[in-house]
């Protein structure tokens, strides 16, 4: 290094640089002069009618969860336009009256808008601020950053686009003189540590020329360098070359991206630019659509779940297996166990009493009983008879169940043995007249079975699902669809007539029917289980190892119960050496379910499984081992199963990219019917299928939000129709449940949105824990972002349940957002009166406490901005947000206020005027006029007059005119 400074030295010996007109002290005099008054005025006015209702992130789905802070890590990909499309980039832009840049910023905004599924984007462009000719040459810093705001239609050509963004980009130059920093602080854009005020992706486009040749012929060169940090989300950099090329480097945060989602990012672009090279009436929708590669990929490579065999008829393969092994045990209960033989025989007996009373092809038959050997005989024998199953929950109430035989349709109801006047009576009350009869005690002999009617396309069963109107859906699934999940099962779980299964969900509830049956089809047994196994979270276990269990099926909610227990009672985990796999389903999984499941068994893998009532149950099974990173937010559900086919759709049915949320439509054999006789729901649900080959096939639309992940699984998102915004920034219920779950004495965690009392939305948390959740709160606001910290968190002692076993989110309790103030404190300290008064001030309150919370007494981010700017102005000094959100107390605030000045020297500032205050603090109005009046003073509005003095801001309030420092990345 030295040679080379010395050989750099020698070269520019001598030589003089010219007089500069001006110096930079110089543009600083004149930028403060120029900048007030009406120029500042007019300048602030355009900005805040241009972003005035701008979006205030750009909601691009990430990979990881947003840290608090960001790190600022960051990594790099390169791509480069070659020299004659950028020829032909260039010739549409001038055709336009635009420019390059303009034309990378239009593709750009395209792209992020269809990733972020927003209309409306802002992107941060750095400018190089030296608009007057005096500056060109001048050594100093000048760059501002200007968030450009771009509306984009998906209908709309590029060609109308570009000149919008055209027309945006040179109105924004004429106004590039307001710092950043001072726009951010006039927008009173609210704060938030982990993301960029105003824009969180940039566009810096270079087309300044290069030297690279000095004096007396010395050479030099631009070297590479790995870039490692990352100032913005995303950030594209775009270079002209003197090749020609346009180089790309497009710069990711690695907090919240993986490079194969930062690589559609740019692939996109590169691929948007070419498609207008081909000419600028191509449409913004085409420009944006996914490649024919992904497409590919989207439509049919991961769709390509075709099988050949097929399972014709399930209570013929299960009449098989009971010819081959009559004595063989085929489903347990409580009570008691039948075989093969008996079990087959008893379903044809049925089978033949409901031919006799006239059932036929789609006609549905009620059950009316609990889980058990008869309900697996009432299932097999009305479908012998070609019926259709249709379970009633005998646990609720006399009118639901008789208003859903009613709906139904059903003319026959088959009880339960020793339940006929039961039965009876939901009968008269649903006032049909439908005929009860009742699971036969004996049965067929083998050679004597029934003929087994009904097709492919005839009803199996209909299960009615909640609907958001109050009127519960019967979603009606075919023979096909539900055959097709039956051997889904038996592929995906690798069943053999080896295992044994656990029917323990309520018959009302989808996945209760391959409980009862997948093990049949193989000729295994199937173990029913009673209430009161079902829901004892460590019994149904224990229950499960004496029964030598091979698969088992929970919802989430109970095997975190399970675990719970176990933690605090480990005498009662059982060894489960039979267990194989445990299915979970229902829920969403929580990553840290599984990482607590595999500290305790690392050798029984777990299946998520997926899937819609209204599609013949699971769609979807992830196969999770010991060894699967948990590392993102939402384990996935997994891949399609076989004969389906799933798409991943924005509202106008195209697919999204890979890593970019859509809703979930389901295809292929796995397609309910639809509702039963609502064909108004059905239509809506069930939409023309516009990517098979089928004649009249339809989708599915689950309502559900997902995104294909780059190795093909999908990971679920949540609800399409229950998003979540807070102050405009979309907010995933589940990574704030997660993050609530990972707290120290925190066991489960549910979040749901709730109005306020000023008619916002607030997040409430209710959390099965005995800490504190004032201490949980601020532990959390360490890991989240502060719109996604609950307002309030509710301890429970246990999650309220369905009959299902899922959490009940209709009976948790209402939460109390107004808030508890602590016991009035009176500021002392001068610096403690002085903020105690803004926070008053800027919360709207009428007085407030040493020890009052700025949140707690309504604060948010918005706020916060506020009082933190009044913070500088008033005590001079500069005050990181971020401390205030650590010390939202007035005390503690006011400490880190005083550290602060003394850090600046002003650690006596205030000793005069806090002795001036405790001996004035009890004198009259009139006497502290006179006491004024002797040291000089004359109060400004005359004796008598009540004032708040500032006088810490008066003395070190910035000088008029001085400006913040603006910095080339937009951040302050």
């Amino acid at each position: 290094v030295g040679v080379l400074l010395r050989e750099v030295q020698a070269a520019y010996e001598g030589v003089e640089l010219p007089e500069l007109p001006v110096q930079y002290a110089d543009y600083a005099v004149w930028q403060r002069e120029w900048l007030t008054g009406e120029v500042l005025a007019e300048q602030l006015d355009y900005w805040r009618t241009a972003l005035d209702g701008a979006p205030p992130v750009l909601d691009l789905p990430t990979d990881r969860p947003r840290p608090a802070v960001p790190t600022h890590r960051g990594a790099q990909l390169l791509d480069a336009l070659d020299p004659d499309l950028v020829t032909r980039l260039t010739e549409i832009a001038r055709e336009r009256g635009a420019t390059l840049f303009n034309v990378v910023h239009s593709v750009l905004a395209a792209v992020l808008a269809r990733r972020a599924g927003q209309a409306d984007v802002v992107i941060g462009v750095p400018v190089a601020g030296r608009s007057r000719v005096e500056t060109e040459a001048l050594i100093g810093f000048f760059v501002n950053t200007l968030p450009l705001r771009t509306r984009v239609a998906d209908e709309e050509s590029f060609a109308g686009l570009l000149d919008r963004v055209s027309r945006s980009s040179v109105e924004a130059l004429s106004h590039q003189d307001v710092p950043f920093e001072r726009l951010v602080d006039e927008l009173g854009v609210p704060r938030d540590h982990s993301r960029n005020p105003l824009f969180q992706v940039m566009l810096a486009f270079q087309n300044a020329p290069r030297t690279t040749s000095g004096p007396s012929g010395l050479r030099m060169e631009e070297l590479a360098l790995e870039e490692t940090t990352a100032k913005f989300d995303l950030m594209l950099l775009a270079q002209e070359t003197d090749s020609g090329r346009l180089s790309l480097a497009l710069e990711y945060s690695t907090d919240v991206f993986v490079e194969s989602s930062v690589r559609g990012v740019l692939d996109d672009v590169v691929r948007g630019c070419r498609l207008v090279a081909g000419g600028a009436g191509v449409r913004v929708r085409e420009l944006t659509a996914v490649s024919e590669a992904e497409r590919s990929l989207l439509l049919e490579e991961w769709n390509a779940t075709d099988r050949a065999d097929e399972l014709a008829c399930l209570v013929s393969r299960v009449r098989e297996h009971a010819l081959a092994s009559p004595d063989a045990v085929a489903v347990s209960d409580d009570a008691g166990e039948v075989s093969y033989a008996e079990l087959v025989g008893r379903a044809s007996r049925l089978s033949g009493v409901l031919l006799a009373a006239g059932v036929g092809a789609d006609d549905r038959v009620v059950y009316a009983g609990g889980r058990g050997v008869d309900a697996v005989i009432a299932f097999l024998g009305v479908l012998g008879a070609g019926g259709a199953y249709v379970p009633v929950d005998v646990r609720a109430p006399l009118a639901r169940q008789a208003d859903m035989l009613a709906d139904s349709g059903a003319r026959y109801v088959v009880a339960e043995r020793g339940h006929e006047a039961e039965a009876q009576s939901i009968a008269a009350a649903a006032g049909t007249g439908a005929l009860v009869l009742v699971v036969p005690g004996a049965g067929d002999a083998l050679s004597e079975l029934v003929p087994v009617r009904g097709g492919g396309d005839d009803l199996a069963y209909v299960i009615y699902t909640s609907g958001s109107t109050g009127r519960p859906k019967g979603a009606m699934v075919h023979r096909a669809g539900m055959n097709n999940h039956l051997l889904a099962k038996v592929d995906d779980l690798a069943l053999t007539g080896a295992d044994v299964l656990v029917q323990n969900a309520a018959l009302t509830f989808d996945i209760s029917v391959w409980q009862m049956v997948a093990a049949l089809v193989v000729g295994g047994r199937t173990a029913v289980y009673g209430d009161s196994t079902a829901s004892d979270a460590t019994g149904l276990f224990t229950r499960a190892d004496r029964d030598r269990v091979s698969v088992l099926e929970v919802v989430p909610s109970l095997l975190r119960a399970t675990l719970d227990a176990w933690d605090t009672a480990p005498e009662l985990v059982p060894e489960l050496p039979c267990l194989r796999l445990l299915v979970v389903t229902g829920e969403t999984l929580p990553p840290d379910l599984c990482a607590r499941w595999f500290e305790r068994f690392p050798g029984i893998d777990i299946v998520n499984a997926y899937g819609p009532t209204e599609c013949s149950d699971d769609v979807t099974h992830a196969h999770l081992t010991a060894t699967t990173p948990m590392v993102r937010p939402h384990i996935p559900i997994g891949r399609a199963v076989r004969n389906t086919r799933l798409y991943v759709l924005d509202p106008s049915l195209r697919p999204v990219p890979v890593g970019v949320p859509g809703e979930l439509f389901v295809g292929g054999a796995g397609v309910g019917r639809g509702y039963l006789d609502d064909a108004a729901r059905t239509a809506g649900a069930f939409v023309p299928d516009p990517f098979g080959s089928v004649p009249g096939a339809r989708l599915y639309r689950t309502g559900d939000l997902v995104r294909y992940l780059p190795d093909g699984e999908l990971e679920f998102l949540g609800r399409r129709d229950h998003q979540v915004k807070v102050r405009g920034q979309r907010i995933e219920l589940g990574e704030v449940e997660n993050a609530l779950r990972g707290l120290d004495g925190v066991s489960d965690a549910v979040v749901l949105a709730r109005p306020d009392a000023a008619g916002a939305t607030a997040l409430v948390a209710y959390a099965v824990t005995g800490a504190d959740p004032t201490a949980l709160r601020t532990a959390l606001g360490r890991l989240l972002p502060e719109a996604m910290v609950p307002a309030v968190i509710v301890p429970l002692d246990t999650m309220p349940l369905t009959p299902n076993g899922k959490v009940d989110r209709a009976t948790l309790p209402d939460a109390d957002l107004t808030t508890e103030r602590a016991p009035y404190r009176a500021p002392v300290t001068l610096d403690e009166r002085l903020l105690a008064e803004l926070f008053a001030e800027v919360l709207g309150v009428e007085q407030v406490g040493l020890d009052d919370d700025f949140f707690a007494l309504g604060g948010h981010s918005l706020l916060a901005t506020r009082l933190a700017a009044r913070i500088r102005s008033d005590f001079g000094v500069q005050l990181p947000l971020r401390t205030l959100f650590e010390n939202p107390e007035v005390g503690a605030l006011a400490s880190e206020i005083a550290v602060l000045a003394a850090q600046r020297g002003d650690e006596g500032r205030t000793e005069g005027v806090e002795s001036l205050l405790s001996e004035i603090e009890n004198l009259s109005d009139e006497e502290v006029a006179a006491l004024l009046a002797d040291m000089g003073e004359e109060p400004a509005g005359g004796p008598g007059t009540q004032h708040s003095a500032d006088p810490v801001g008066a003395a070190h309030a910035p000088a008029p005119g001085s400006a913040p420092e603006t910095r080339p990345t937009g951040r302050r």
